[in-house]
């Protein structure tokens, strides 16, 4: 590995560290200021919801024997794809 090489790749290695320091100074900054529990909660079902989200229409589609043309069936649908 030459000596630019090398060089570039502290420098990166550097720079991403950082970034991840100033980030995980922010977030316990903001972390501070709200209670964790409640926080982690809510990204938690945040994650669960969009993922129940996005595979439940779908399948709700074929088991619900609703028309395709129905309003609901194109909301899913609207909704699926633009998520």
């Amino acid at each position: 590995m030459s000596h630019k090489n090398l060089a570039i790749g502290t420098a990166v290695i550097l720079v991403s560290l950082t970034a991840i320091l100033a980030f995980v100074v922010s977030s316990c900054e903001a972390l501070q200021t709200i209670n964790p529990v409640a926080a982690l909660t809510a990204i938690a079902v945040a994650i669960v919801g969009i993922a129940w989200f996005k595979k439940n229409p779908l399948t709700s589609l074929f088991l619900r024997g609703a028309a395709i043309a129905s309003p609901t069936v194109l909301i899913d649908l609207a909704v699926v794809s633009f998520s």
